[in-house]
């Protein structure tokens, strides 16, 4: 695989924690993304230029936990 390719589809060393304040700031700017699933985030964060390639989706899910107990925090508790 082509190393630039290799390098848009997939942003190396991002972690969940990394992630959450991309969240935080994205949900703040456009409260309607906080619905969205992970896969649906991947795109929208780098389409936005929140990453500079896609970011593993499963960061992204680790840190949606979190980010959705900003703003409703029963969600967290179960």
């Amino acid at each position: 695989m082509h190393k630039d390719f290799a390098e848009l589809f997939a942003t190396e060393g991002t972690r969940a924690a990394e992630v959450l304040p991309m969240l935080r700031e994205l949900f703040s700017q456009r409260p309607e993304a906080r619905c969205l699933e992970p896969w649906e985030l991947q795109s929208l964060l780098f389409s936005l230029r929140y990453a500079n390639g896609l970011l593993n989706e499963g960061d992204i899910a680790a840190a949606l936990e979190v980010a959705r107990t900003d703003y409703d925090p029963d969600e967290g508790a179960a």
